[in-house]
């Protein structure tokens, strides 16, 4: 019914001398913005979208044509140019006149560079006229081509106009950009390690291997100090915290305040492993970059898990290259700690995108799990057309991963579709203390295409939340094969 009366709609716009494609355009308009909104004629459309779009766009590239192409060369440049200038710079102008900030005005612009499919539809209206005759085909294939130039560069600086000017889902900005809230304390309040009230921790008689702690700024030391301390006790390894010194050499940093620094980062470090009953390792390592030093520290110590900080302010774009580059070259997890409030673990939430994931959260779970009783949610994410029957498969195959790796605590499984997994996780975590989280495998210009689910949450969550990037675990056979022999 609903395909029927899509075609209702054109043939009768047809028939009645209006143009077909703003006739579908405007009943969808007058569909959604009813009182009472029912999109379910718009759900059933979307089983035949992908057949419909495959017919469009393969008769629109079978109208382009080499020489026409060609010959229009010059044209089509200028034609992209002059479309480029016009929507950047009317867009700045109307901003400006509506008194918005000039910087954000100079990039609303770039977000209306895309060029949509009805482009295409109404280049093909040019045929029906039989006054452009002459010249239909070269519009068409000047048309077609300006679509493809400005869809393959229309996207990036779409995203790039949204993370510069702060408008993202993943509220970033600029590396240069932070607000005096965030300087002060984060972006959510200051940190606070909830003093440990539970029975001291016994070390085993014989560790194997580290859990190394990478210290730097001392508002952080004794949350992460604390998270290390857990993994540790759960790979029967000893806790290592260290410093990154970036002096050109050791006497020059001895020589200087940074000295002082760490020995101060280190004496927050072994007060809170102290309080958890741990003995802690202390060590200085000097690297040209942090990654190096975190690195090479975890080669010699056979690490099982390296933990660092997430920015307390939010410039990331340097610290996301650093947790790629430890990502990509360590053999063990990588566990990124996000600060925000006080640091409790009672209640932990783990967001599942993927069975995958319960193997590579496992670990740190299990470390958090292991003291005393905690309440562990288990929620896997699923498209949000899934059935009642695909969401009870999920819920099922998810707790037999859980049995299978032997999960501590008591723990719940929960599947749900989620029309925005970003909204999903962060209204279950109004009724949790912590998250823990996969991060995306994607890193590089896929990472910028497709961004990653774990950072968005963290930079928008109002509790800790951990993330793990990294490790065996997460890597194909061959990847990891490669890891391997490069060690």
């Amino acid at each position: 019914m609903a395909l029927a009366a899509v075609f209702f709609c054109g043939g009768l716009a047809t028939f009645l001398g209006l143009s077909p494609l703003l006739a579908g355009v405007a009943a969808g308009f007058a569909i959604v913005n009813r009182d009472r909104r029912d999109v379910r004629a718009f759900r059933a459309l979307n089983d035949f979208e992908p057949p419909l779009y495959g017919i469009f766009f393969a008769l629109a590239g079978a109208q382009l044509h080499l020489r026409e192409l060609i010959a229009a060369g010059v044209l089509g440049l200028i034609f992209v140019v002059l479309r480029a200038a016009g929507k950047y710079f009317g867009a700045r102008l109307g901003a400006l006149s509506a008194g918005v900030d000039p910087k954000r005005a100079s990039l609303l612009g770039l977000g209306l560079m895309p060029q949509a499919g009805l482009a295409i539809g109404l280049a093909y209206l040019v045929r029906q006229d039989p006054a452009l005759a002459e010249i239909r085909t070269l519009i068409i294939n000047l048309v077609l081509s300006s679509v493809v130039i400005n869809e393959l560069a229309g996207a990036p600086l779409t995203r790039l106009m949204l993370v510069w000017s702060g408008e993202s889902g993943d509220g970033a900005r600029r590396e240069d950009q932070e607000t005096p809230a965030e300087a002060e304390g984060g972006s959510f309040g200051g940190i606070d390690v909830v003093s440990w009230t539970w029975p001291k921790l016994e070390p085993p008689p014989h560790t194997g291997g580290s859990v190394i702690v990478g210290v730097s700024h001392p508002r952080t030391a004794a949350g992460l100090t604390r998270i290390g301390v857990l993994l540790a006790r759960n790979y029967e390894a000893r806790p290592m915290a260290v410093h990154v010194a970036t002096a050109d050499t050791p006497s020059n940093f001895w020589d200087s305040s940074e000295d002082l620094d760490a020995v101060m980062l280190f004496r927050l470090a072994d007060a809170e492993a102290e309080s958890l009953g741990y003995p802690l390792d202390t060590e200085v390592e000097f690297a040209n970059e942090e990654a190096h030093g975190l690195l090479r520290l975890a080669e010699e110590t056979d690490a099982q898990a390296i933990v660092v900080g997430h920015p307390l302010s939010r410039r990331v774009a340097r610290f996301g290259r650093m947790v790629d580059h430890l990502a990509a070259e360590a053999l063990c997890p990588v566990v990124v700690v996000r600060f925000v409030g006080p640091l409790h673990t009672e209640r932990i939430l783990v967001p599942l995108s993927c069975a995958e994931d319960c193997m590579i959260v496992h670990p740190i779970v299990a470390a958090l799990g292991g003291v005393k009783e905690h309440e562990i949610t288990l929620l896997r994410l699923m498209p949000a057309e899934c059935r009642s029957e695909e969401l009870r498969l999920a819920e099922t195959e998810t707790e037999q991963c859980m049995s299978c790796e032997q999960m501590p605590g008591t723990y719940v499984s929960e599947a749900v579709p989620a029309e925005s997994r970003v909204h999903a996780i962060l209204e279950a975590a109004e009724n949790h203390d912590i998250i823990v989280m996969a991060s995306s495998g994607h890193r590089g210009l896929r990472r910028a295409f497709f961004g990653s689910l774990a950072e968005d949450v963290a930079l928008q969550t109002p509790i800790p939340m951990i993330m793990v990037a990294g490790g065996l675990e997460s890597r194909t056979i061959e990847e990891a094969t490669a890891s391997m022999r490069d060690v």
